[in-house]
C-alpha cells in the first residue's frame, strides 16, 4: 500500500494546475 501512495504522489507532483484546469472541465461538462 504504501508503494501505491508513493506512486499517487509522483503522478499528483506534476500535475497541480493543468489537472485542476481538466477536472474543471469535467465538472463543467455535467
Amino acid at each position: 500500500m504504501k508503494s501505491e501512495v508513493t506512486r499517487m504522489k509522483v503522478y499528483f507532483i506534476p500535475l497541480p494546475s493543468f489537472l485542476k484546469r481538466l477536472l474543471k472541465k469535467v465538472l463543467h461538462q455535467e
